[in-house]
């Protein structure tokens, strides 16, 4: 919870100092630290408080008929110490009726990043917008298609992202996917604060955690998980697989094109004997056919 204006948004054309401006208007945050909060949808409601950086979770048992995985629903929240300050939360709905989920990293696997050079990262993400990153080549159009894929009578399949990148690049993130026609899809992102738990070495607990947070809220769902080999997927991923064996029908990893880590990657799958469930691909347009052959949300 952030008492920040809003962000300048980006124009096509614009100079580069403009990004850079916005991006450090993304940083300079200011938080509603313990701050009662209440949220509702429909009838029901749940209180809790922001914590010291302004972050909050309420959970709300919801049964309601209407409500069909797969759709969206508008919570609202409020600040009771404070008359004016309201907002909307869209949620998605998924449930033990939930029979398929993708969860994918964000970073070099639908968002060109470059791929672990972090000189280069750095530069595209203050100096750009939106606007002017890049998706993976073939990214939109696979994601949209993996919504359908396997049951297309039934209601899209829920897509998540689970990134390590911060909070603050929240906007930026859902408006480039909006930008490129990505499937709407809740963010799990970090705190991107200066100890263990939340910085440097813990991207693959992060993603670990988010991943199971996600299984537990659709307990019947089979799984698809996406990454790529830049990073730490291969291993949050295979404590995914571990953990939950029958559920995860294939973990993707998109290889970008460093042998170094690719070859390790290869070699770590080897030697946990993931070879049936985890692979590396050239290109992102393999999915789908590997999906349709493995028969993806079909086997409940």
């Amino acid at each position: 919870m952030l008492a920040n204006p809003e962000i300048t948004p980006a124009e096509p054309g614009e100079h580069s100092a403009r990004a850079v401006l916005r991006m450090a208007e993304r940083f300079a945050t200011r938080e509603i630290a313990d701050e009662p909060i209440v949220i509702h949808i429909g009838d029901r409601q749940a209180e809790t408080t922001t914590d010291a950086d302004g972050y909050f979770e309420a959970t709300i048992d919801v049964d309601d008929g209407a409500l069909r995985s797969g759709s969206w629903v508008h919570a609202h929240g409020a600040l009771p110490d404070r008359d004016d300050a309201t907002w909307v939360l869209p949620s998605l709905v998924v449930d033990e009726t939930t029979d398929r989920l993708v969860i994918s990293d964000i970073d070099d696997t639908i968002l060109s990043n470059g791929a672990g050079n972090v000189a280069r990262t750095v530069l595209q993400t203050i100096a750009g917008s939106h606007l002017t990153r890049r998706p993976i080549d073939g990214a939109p159009e696979l994601y949209r298609r993996l919504t359908t894929i396997g049951a297309p009578a039934a209601p899209p399949c829920p897509v998540f992202y689970v990134s390590s990148s911060p909070w603050n690049l929240f906007d930026f993130l859902t408006a480039f996917m909006d930008h490129h026609g990505f499937p709407v899809g809740p963010l799990l992102l970090r705190d991107l604060g200066l100890n263990r738990s939340t910085f440097g070495g813990a991207h693959g607990a992060h993603k670990v955690s988010g991943i199971a947070a996600i299984l537990d809220a659709a307990p019947n769902a089979d799984v698809v998980l996406i990454g790529d080999t830049s990073q730490q997927d291969a291993m949050a991923f295979s404590t995914t697989i571990i953990d939950h064996l029958d559920r995860v029908t294939a973990a993707y990893l998109r290889d970008v094109g460093d042998e170094s880590k690719t070859n390790e990657v290869r070699q770590f799958i080897v030697d946990e004997a993931l070879d049936d469930t985890m692979l590396v691909i050239d290109d992102l347009a393999q999915i789908a056919d590997d999906l349709a052959a493995r028969q993806w949300g079909r086997s409940r």
